[in-house]
């Protein structure tokens, strides 16, 4: 269930002559089938390959063939499409169409977003600016309090699931692990499994306790000061021990020589704060910290942009505008209403067939109870069998 390594999948998928067979359909861009291109990135459970459709770049997620027989593995598909659907934010890539790829496994189609994940970055040696941090951990903020607030978690947010933009503008990515509050028929993991990236999963998820709020706003605060580092703050070198390591406090930023403004530092602590009680109490709460803490070091947040390239130098940061709402020019910020019903979702509704194929055939009325009565006939009788032995013996 934890995130394992992949690259030799990936290559073998790469490779294959039966991938690059594969098409896909989406009556409502074209009439044509669509040949699957690259691949763009890979899990446990699905590959995402580029496509093009009418001149329109795509990202066509497709769950693997050991996958695509799984139960879980496919409610897990369909609710990232309901959540996606659900969010309809700008820093989430939208949902174009779904449906079954010409071997028959279920595929989704989502907007292509261009730009490099926060994980190439890292990898790059390029950490981030200190207001290139708070400029990221506020936009990303806001789509938190949208999705919180619409009963969804996301529950595996870090450097991999972000993509900064032509203008260091972020999008949100991989509900595949996202799970709504009190949605009914919906089971979003076993009972005592972890679930999630140990990097940055937060401690209760790895004592495979209940998720909250606080869950997400742990792991946004581990990947920003990671982000900021350059590299991950958890060291283990397995994922085994990354699991162990998430289950412990993590050790106060100063070990990690951040050099981060004190304010910053206690932020972002707060928000890693071991007792999910003990963390912001929701991701409105730790925004309005965050610009609190930005204005005192002179950035206005939320940001604006100079149109090309990352966000503004820190030379310029106190001359930046607060934007008076939230539609920005670069973004489409739209102003967030302060409640939202909860999302319904009933996770069988998007890919039926494939449900009613995994589940058996109903048994005819009288036969599970007669089967029952002849397994505690057998076992009476050989009670009876060794009672009767033994009473032989004894005389």
């Amino acid at each position: 269930m934890l995130e394992t390594p992949n690259a030799a999948r990936e290559r073998s998928h790469a490779t294959s002559p039966f991938e690059a067979s594969v098409t896909i359909s989406l009556p409502e861009l074209s009439n044509d089938p669509i040949p699957l291109g690259r691949i763009l990135g890979s899990g446990g459970t699905s590959i995402v390959y580029a496509a093009v459709v009418q001149r329109i770049p795509i990202a066509v997620k497709l769950l693997r063939p050991e996958c695509a027989i799984d139960e879980e593995s496919i409610a897990r598909f369909s609710r990232e499409i309901f959540v996606v659907d659900a969010l309809r934010h700008p820093a989430v890539p939208e949902c174009y169409g779904y449906g079954h790829c010409s071997d028959g496994r279920p595929f989704a189609a989502f907007a292509h977003v261009e730009g490099t994940t926060l994980r190439e970055r890292m990898r790059g040696g390029e950490p981030l600016s200190l207001i290139e941090g708070l400029a990221l951990l506020d936009d990303l903020l806001e789509v938190l309090i949208l999705a919180h607030q619409k009963g969804i978690l996301h529950r595996d947010i870090k450097p991999s699931n972000i993509i900064l933009g032509p203008r260091g503008l972020p999008h949100l990515l991989d509900f595949g692990l996202a799970q709504l509050l009190d949605a009914k028929g919906l089971r979003a993991t076993a009972a005592g499994v972890p679930l999630g990236t140990p990097a940055f999963m937060a401690p209760e998820q790895a004592t495979a306790r209940a998720a909250t709020p606080a869950t997400d706003l742990f792991s946004l605060a581990l990947t920003i000061a990671s982000g900021l580092a350059g590299h991950s703050l958890r060291t283990g070198a397995s994922t085994l021990d990354l699991l162990v390591e998430a289950r412990l406090p993590l050790l106060p930023l100063c070990t990690f020589e951040l050099r981060l403004p004190l304010e910053v530092e206690a932020l972002l602590e707060k928000a890693l704060a071991f007792d999910p009680a003990e963390r912001f109490e929701s991701a409105e709460a730790m925004q309005r910290a965050t610009r609190v803490v930005a204005r005192e070091l002179g950035i206005a947040l939320p940001l604006r942009r100079d149109g090309v390239g990352a966000p503004l130098p820190t030379a310029v940061a106190s001359e930046t505008t607060l934007l008076s709402s939230r539609e920005s020019d670069d973004y489409g910020w739209l102003p967030v209403p302060t409640t939202y019903p909860p999302v319904e979702l009933d996770p069988r509704a998007i890919f039926k067939q494939d449900f009613e194929a995994l589940t058996p055939p109903p048994q005819p009325a009288g036969s599970q109870p007669r089967a029952l009565y002849v397994i505690l006939a057998l076992l009476a009788a050989s009670f009876w069998i060794a009672a009767a032995v033994r009473w032989f013996q004894r005389v």
